[in-house]
């Protein structure tokens, strides 16, 4: 099942999560979420409180043709980081050599964790609505 995109070579897509990778901002992200301080709406689409990950994130990724690539705030190359600065979460493409955001983070909070919200919203963003 692919979006309607057009066929075309494997499109990559960067999301950018809005936390720090590594044991601990991945230990300080869980105590956050759990009292409330901390929010990553695409932590919420494609984990949840999962460590594997949503199953139904997980099957829309596997079907979607597109390939995913995901990074902590942190762990973003300089090139990426420069794009998405403080417009994280948000999922993000390379064309010709530069990045631009293509899911912003009022579209990922909109969303509100369901993949159907997110298809729709994906799909429009690479013209296959």
């Amino acid at each position: 099942m692919t979006l309607g995109v057009p066929e075309s070579p494997t499109k990559i897509l960067y999301g950018v999560y809005d936390a720090d990778g590594g044991a601990w901002g991945e230990l300080k992200y869980i105590l956050g979420k759990a009292s409330g301080l901390a929010h990553c709406s695409l932590c919420d689409l494609t984990h949840g409180w999962s460590l594997k990950g949503k199953k139904d994130w997980l099957n829309f990724a596997n079907q979607s043709g597109l390939e995913f690539k995901f990074v902590h705030r942190n762990e973003q190359s300089n090139e990426l980081a420069k794009v998405t600065s403080s417009r994280i979460p948000c999922i993000a493409q390379k064309v010709k050599g530069s990045y631009s955001v293509i899911v912003t983070p009022d579209e990922l909070q909109a969303c509100e964790a369901d993949i159907g919200k997110f298809k729709i919203v994906l799909a429009s963003k690479l013209g296959g609505v």
